[in-house]
C-alpha cells in the first residue's frame, strides 16, 4: 500500500539526467493519492496506539493471541522447518538489508547526479533505528522464553526491530526503484513483494518464538509509519522543487507569453 501510494500520479524522469526531478502530483499534495496516503498514516498510528494500549494493560484480544501463539508447539510440530526459518529471519536483519538499500540509493543517485535518493534513504534508516531503539529501552519487554509478556521488565523485545526493518527497508527499496528508478510501472508488484516479505517475517518470528506476536505487530506498524512519513515528506519536497522550476520558467518568458 505504501509503495503503491507513493508512486501514484508520479511520472519518472525518463532520461535520469542531471538535475531531473520526478514529477510529483501526489501523495505529498492535496489530490486523491495524497489524501489516501495520509489516511494510511493515520490508520497505522491508530493501530499502533491500540496495540501499545493492550500490551501496557496486559489485557485484550492481542495479548490473548500472544499467549495462544506462544503456547502452540510450532517447532515440535514441524521440526524440519527450523533451518529454513533461520534463513528467512535474515530478511529483517538490519545490517545486510540496510547496506543493500543504501547501495541502490547510491547507484540511483550517481545515475541522476544528485544526492537526494541517498539522503532520503539515510534519513529513513536513522529515524527507524532511533525510534525502535528508544522504544525498546523504554518498554523493556522480555523474551517469550520468560513466559511473561508484561512491560518494564528490563528486556529489549518490544517493538521488534526485525519487523520494523522489513517494512521500512524493503519498502524504501521498492520506493526508490518505483520513483527514482526504472520500475515505476511495476509499483503494484513491488508493493506485493514488500507485503510478502512482511508476512514471511511475521510467520518466521511466530514459528521460532523469538518474539511475542504484538512485538511483531508494533514493529510492522512503526516501520510503516516511518516509511509513509518519509514518502510524504519527500513528495512534498519534490512538489516545492517543481513549483520553483515552473516559476523560474515563467519569469524567463516574454511578457504575455505565459498566459
Amino acid at each position: 500500500m505504501v509503495v503503491e501510494e507513493a508512486a501514484t500520479d508520479r511520472s519518472p524522469s525518463r532520461d535520469g539526467g542531471p538535475g531531473s526531478e520526478p514529477s510529483v502530483c501526489s501523495p505529498g499534495g492535496t489530490g486523491p493519492a495524497g489524501r489516501r496516503a495520509r489516511w494510511v498514516l493515520a490508520i497505522c498510528v491508530f493501530l499502533l496506539v491500540c496495540t501499545v494500549a493492550q500490551v501496557w494493560a496486559d489485557a485484550g484480544a492481542l495479548v490473548r493471541a500472544d499467549h495462544v501463539l506462544h503456547d502452540f508447539p510450532f517447532r515440535q510440530r514441524w521440526p524440519s522447518l527450523v533451518g529454513a526459518a533461520r534463513v528467512t529471519d535474515l530478511v529483517g536483519q538490519r545490517g545486510p538489508t540496510a547496506a543493500l538499500v543504501l547501495l541502490v540509493a547510491a547507484v540511483l543517485g550517481l545515475r541522476q547526479r544528485r544526492w537526494r535518493p541517498v539522503v532520503v534513504t539515510a534519513a529513513a534508516l536513522l529515524t527507524i533505528n532511533l525510534v525502535v531503539g528508544l522504544a525498546k529501552l523504554g518498554f523493556g519487554r522480555k523474551d517469550p522464553a520468560f513466559d511473561d509478556p508484561e512491560l518494564f521488565q528490563g528486556g529489549l523485545l518490544f517493538p521488534s526491530g526485525h519487523a520494523a526493518n522489513v517494512v521500512l527497508i524493503w519498502g524504501m527499496l521498492a520506493y526508490l526503484l518505483a520513483v527514482y528508478g526504472p520500475l515505476w510501472h511495476r509499483r503494484r508488484a513491488l508493493g506485493a513483494g514488500v507485503a510478502g516479505l512482511t508476512l514471511l517475517m511475521g510467520v518466521t518470528a511466530v514459528y521460532r518464538d523469538t518474539h511475542w506476536m504484538t512485538d511483531m505487530l508494533a514493529g510492522f506498524l512503526i516501520g510503516a509509519i516511518v516509511l509513509q512519513a518519509v514518502v510524504l515528506l519527500d513528495a512534498a519536497r519534490a512538489e516545492v522543487a517543481v513549483g520553483r522550476a515552473l516559476r523560474r520558467v515563467r519569469r524567463r518568458l516574454p511578457v504575455g507569453a505565459a498566459g
